[in-house]
């Protein structure tokens, strides 16, 4: 598993994600009666499992970054990529839905990730959902990762308890689903890092096994995507070679930029088409990566200009 999750494999699996979770958008509410079209659309539809690739390998790769760094460096490394093009993409957001002016409220609930927790109040005014997702499992990873070692004797007996919590009525109302059904892939990341550093693959595959079983009696939509970490354990086990690995090795690079490109122009542009089903997604996909590149371009401005 070392190789498979060394940084640059990451990368590749992060372009594979960031792909698959685009065209889960573009196709998802797209109604026709071409065959073709529906063949994509049924191609795309568990796109969302990119969502779950990004939560595990982030969730390990902070593990790395954690042990090697102080606690200081950790979060000063976090905020320096994520915090200055998610605030020009917020800002973006805000001036195209509710004009000129800035609504505080919406700044903080986006940054610090309390739009997580509905009982709060709600005030994410766009679909983005997935990174103020990841402010979280920043700002409370190291207690994570600390609990997560202390007890991975009883990793499963937790694995299931987080499963069990998701169905209980109402769960919804205090952290919003779709990041609740990711705690135990963020888990089994965490644990995957622990056991590789020990050199325990016993342990490893057992708690790999135990949870891919699990699912077996579930019904979350998102149950199937435990199952990751055991297909990236084959894969490494068997050495697969990797298809077009250079290609999304370089889009794996840039998952943050096209991630905010591609809500943006979901939004403000391609939900406005409705013509030919291939010219808007292809329109779609080039304005996604004109502003990837915009907000890539803005990114390195701004750490030019403050010389932090």
């Amino acid at each position: 598993m070392k190789n498979i999750l060394s940084k640059e494999y990451r990368q590749y699996w992060m372009g594979i994600a960031i792909t698959s979770v685009i065209m889960l958008h573009i196709v998802y509410d797209r109604q026709t009666s071409d065959y073709v079209f529906k063949f994509i659309k049924m191609a795309f539809l568990q796109g969302d499992m990119g969502v779950n690739i990004f939560f595990f390998l982030s969730a390990y790769g902070l593990c790395h970054s954690y042990e090697n760094n102080s606690l200081i460096k950790f979060y000063k490394k976090r905020f320096k990529r994520l915090f200055p093009i998610y605030i020009i993409f917020l800002i973006g957001i805000m001036i195209y839905q509710i004009g000129l002016t800035l609504d505080f409220k919406y700044l903080v609930f986006n940054l610090t990730g309390l739009n997580m927790f509905p009982i709060i109040g709600n005030s994410n005014l766009t679909n983005a959902w997935f990174i103020p997702a990841i402010i979280l499992l920043y700002i409370f990873f190291p207690i994570l990762y600390t609990l997560t070692k202390k007890f991975k004797r009883v990793l499963f007996h937790i694995i299931i308890a987080i499963t069990i919590i998701y169905y209980i009525p109402h769960c919804h109302n205090i952290i919003l689903g779709m990041f609740h059904a990711r705690f135990q892939t963020i888990i089994l990341a965490i644990a995957t890092y622990i056991y590789i550093k020990e050199n325990n693959v016993k342990d490893l595959l057992s708690l790999y096994t135990y949870t891919a079983i699990l699912t077996l009696f579930t019904y979350n939509d998102c149950s199937f995507y435990f199952y990751i970490p055991l297909i990236f354990w084959v894969i490494d086990y068997t050495e697969i070679k990797l298809p077009f690995f250079n290609f999304f090795t370089f889009i794996g690079k840039y998952t943050l930029e096209i991630y905010l490109a591609q809500v943006f122009s979901l939004q403000i542009l391609f939900l406005k088409m409705d013509g030919n089903y291939y010219l808007d997604a292809i329109i779609c996909i080039l304005i996604t990566m004109c502003l990837a590149y915009g907000l890539h371009l803005t990114q390195k401005l701004f750490w030019k200009i403050v010389h932090v």
